[in-house]
């Protein structure tokens, strides 16, 4: 049932609160199971993971260091301090989260020196939650940091320098330095595919960021290419994440998009959807998402009934969801 036009709402009003479908993944660690990506908008379950990079495949405490041993009952204050910022995290309370995390990162500083690769580790989960806040500075130069640490002390394809230099890239694109992004983009899929090989679903975040990087510079044929590469990898999987399978495929009509291909575009965008609500209901701020751009490709191709009509369906999601006030904020479509 098409829902009922609000009062005081026009479709350029719709469009302005559209549901960004742009894909972002900062990496957590190449030694889990699956590398699931963060939607830029829309936080989700796939986006609290912990990203303590203590058991990323770092050195073993001291082999880069000199420095004596540290305690066991210091040691475990970090790990208690990283759990607990990260459960802070995964309920929004992102203020408490940030105190906890640089509780753990000047724990970590004092027993085992500034230059340690654990130090890496909590100077990543400190930047993506700078990132996560809005504070890119911080979090570019805190990146940074936790790069050079990997830098000096690790072989040059080790894979946790694959995180590394995604999480930097990822912070420049947002900040809109395209130039600084695409070296670091390409260094990161370049060690992953050393580590992992050329068809692995671990690729696909690296590939999808790379993809919307050229995607926003133009580059749509190069955009294409890695989106359907990155789509190949998942369907192919034994066992596919279903919330990837339907971004990338989003992000495959959003290309489409922008060539004026919309039927091609509508193909891929009505597939995402249908994934995302078989897979996570009809009322997940996710489905409006999904709502979002099929939404956006309606309207590019003059459908304005039906663009409205999935519009207004994808606010009613965000509201129930995020309160009347959550939509005002998203970027438009």
């Amino acid at each position: 049932m098409r829902p009922a036009r609000r009062k005081g709402f026009s479709m350029q009003t719709l469009r302005s609160i559209g549901l960004m479908s742009v894909l972002l993944c900062p990496i957590v660690s190449l030694c889990t199971t699956r590398l699931s990506c963060l939607l830029a908008q829309v936080p989700s379950k796939h986006s609290v993971e912990k990203e303590s990079e203590i058991n990323s495949g770092l050195p073993a405490r001291g082999q880069l260091s000199d420095r004596p041993a540290a305690s066991p009952q210091a040691l475990a204050r970090v790990r208690e301090l990283d759990a607990l910022a990260t459960q802070c995290k995964s309920r929004g309370n992102y203020g408490e989260a940030e105190s906890l995390y640089r509780q753990a990162l000047a724990l970590n500083e004092k027993i085992l020196g500034p230059d340690h690769p654990e130090v890496a580790g909590s100077l990543n989960n400190l930047a993506a939650l700078c990132q996560a806040r809005g504070n890119h500075n911080e979090a570019r130069l805190l990146f940074q940091r936790a790069l050079a640490i990997k830098e000096k002390g690790l072989p040059t394809d080790h894979p946790s320098l694959a995180v590394s230099l995604n999480n930097l890239a990822t912070v420049y694109y947002r900040q809109g330095n395209y130039g600084e992004v695409e070296p670091l983009y390409r260094r990161s899929l370049e060690i992953t595919e050393k580590s992992v090989g050329q068809n692995h679903v671990n690729l696909v975040p690296a590939l999808n960021n790379l993809a919307m990087l050229f995607r926003t510079l133009g580059r749509l044929g190069e955009s294409e290419s890695l989106f359907r590469r990155a789509l190949t990898i998942l369907e192919q999987a034994p066992a596919p994440d279903h919330l990837d399978l339907a971004r990338t495929l989003e992000n495959m009509g959003s290309v489409y998009k922008l060539r004026g291909n919309y039927p091609e575009a509508e193909q891929f965008c009505r597939r995402a959807l249908d994934i995302k609500e078989k897979h996570l209901g009809e009322n997940h701020p996710e489905v409006a998402t999904g709502l979002n751009s099929l939404a956006g490709v309606a309207y590019a191709s003059g459908k304005l009934a039906e663009a409205e009509s999935l519009y207004l369906r994808a606010l009613s999601i965000r509201e129930a969801t995020l309160g009347s006030d959550g939509s005002s904020s998203l970027s438009l479509k």
